[in-house]
């Protein structure tokens, strides 16, 4: 008996070929907030000028979205969020003494929330 590797099984060849289209649009589920994106407040110079601005920086945990530092900050804060923009700052090398070592890479999000909403920055 000689096997045919090459010949469909009769349950496969009954199955078929096309998804439903009621298949394809389901609803995309809410993405639930399980764990924060935010990492914490980054405090410099000009995130306190882009305070002014109804816009905030925090840094972010390597992983995260924007759809999901989105969800964290209303989740965390309470806003709404009008745009997210994402920063990763690479990582630098650093000399100390005769050895090079190297400071580490961290991602950043800019949030800027709609108008009326603000975030109490702890001083």
């Amino acid at each position: 008996m000689a096997f045919n590797i090459f010949k469909k099984s009769a349950s496969a060849a009954d199955a078929p070929t096309r998804r439903k289209t009621e298949e394809r649009t389901k609803e995309i589920p809410k993405r639930i907030v399980g764990v924060s994106a935010l990492s914490l407040p980054h405090t410099t110079e000009k995130a306190g000028v882009l305070g002014a601005q109804n816009q905030y920086v925090f840094k972010v945990v390597p992983g995260a979205t924007k759809y999901g530092v989105r969800n964290s900050v209303e989740a965390q804060y309470g806003v709404e969020v009008e745009k997210v923009r994402m920063i990763t700052v690479p990582s630098k090398s650093i000399r100390v003494g005769k050895r090079m070592g190297e400071r580490p890479g961290y991602k950043k999000a800019v949030i800027t929330l709609k108008k009326g909403h603000t975030i109490e920055m702890g001083a």
